[in-house]
């Protein structure tokens, strides 16, 4: 009988026949709907320990719950505490399960609980807490050099991507702390050194630590300033470090610094040190920022709506750095007075 019923079944999967409904959840979908339901319906104390079952669980099952989660309000104040969890937020954002549509849904809808409305800078708090934990347990380690190297790159996005969202201060601190975890290192590398430098000053520049940035471009200088042979220099990160240094003497007002190092980073480019692909956006938006400062308009306003062009045709039309460039010609536009 079982014989015979598994060849039926065989039978129907090669000739396309459903077995069950087209429609139908699949068993995955209906364990996260399982489970949802019962954080709903138990008591405090127990929805708390269904909770901690979540450390356990992989990102690709973590977000369908999430998700899931979302579509019912009461549940907000547990969906705020999971994902100021830093263990478990890194799980999802590490890309095990990459999916920041939903991470960032998640994150809007834990926004919504009553009086918490911070959650990027709780969990910034909470992960910086975390990374000096691991500075006290590690100092003087030489056995775990592949963790904390996984480590510092993990910091380093997930500083940007504070940045990104806005929260440049917890940005900053999270990468002055990566600083700390990469001197660990005994042999970090230039690249690597100079790619946190500069993804620090950016870090700084934008949350306005002047006096901590001005610090930060000394120790970036050294590495830029310092000559390399021919094999290494097109692995470093020469585009965004030229590009933040432009950045630093544009925001002290600094213009003729900001227009050398912003020229030598689009020369950079121009001779293929493999930019980002944001980069050349970023470049002509300093470009045009030191050109509506020095009252040459025309010029700026080509460059903006070039920059413009590229975030839209590289990034989209929802995407944040399309609104950042978008934001930028607005602050053009006001300084030429064509508000019209």
């Amino acid at each position: 009988m079982i014989s015979e019923l598994f060849q039926t079944m065989h039978k129907a999967r090669f000739s396309g026949i459903r077995i069950v409904p087209e429609n139908s959840p699949s068993l995955q979908q209906s364990c996260v709907r399982a489970f949802v339901e019962s954080v709903r319906k138990a008591k405090k104390g127990d929805s708390e320990g269904w909770l901690m079952q979540l450390q356990f669980l992989p990102a690709p099952l973590l977000t369908p719950i999430l998700d899931r989660m979302c579509r019912y309000p009461e549940l907000r104040d547990m969906l705020r505490d999971e994902l100021t969890d830093p263990v478990l937020f890194m799980k999802l954002f590490n890309g095990y399960a990459l999916d920041y549509d939903t991470l960032e849904k998640c994150l809007r809808e834990a926004a919504r609980s009553v009086g918490r409305p911070a959650v990027l800078r709780d969990l910034a708090n909470n992960y910086c807490d975390m990374l000096r934990t691991e500075l006290r347990l590690r100092k003087g380690e030489t056995q775990e050099q592949s963790r904390i190297r996984a480590r510092v790159l993990e910091s380093l996005r997930f500083g940007d991507y504070l940045y990104e969202a806005g929260w440049c201060r917890c940005g900053a601190e999270v990468l002055t702390l990566t600083q700390e975890l990469i001197a660990l290192l005994p042999e970090p590398g230039r690249p690597l050194q100079m790619e946190s430098l500069a993804r620090l000053l950016r870090a700084q520049i934008g949350a306005c630590l002047t006096s901590r940035a001005a610090a930060t471009v000394q120790r970036l200088l050294a590495f830029v300033e310092t000559p390399v042979g021919e094999s290494g220099a097109v692995h470093l990160p020469l585009v965004k470090a030229y590009l933040q240094l432009g950045s630093y003497y544009y925001h002290v007002q600094d213009y003729d610094r900001c227009h050398q190092w912003a020229l030598r980073a689009l020369a950079s480019a121009a001779d293929g040190d493999a930019p980002a692909k944001g980069d050349v956006i970023d470049v002509l938006q300093l470009i045009a920022l030191f050109c509506i400062a020095k009252e040459r308009h025309d010029l700026g306003n080509m460059l903006i709506s070039q920059a413009v062009q590229r975030a839209r045709t590289v990034y989209g039309s929802l995407h944040r750095k399309y609104a950042d460039v978008l934001q930028q010609y607005g602050f053009v536009l006001l300084r030429m007075n064509a508000i019209l």
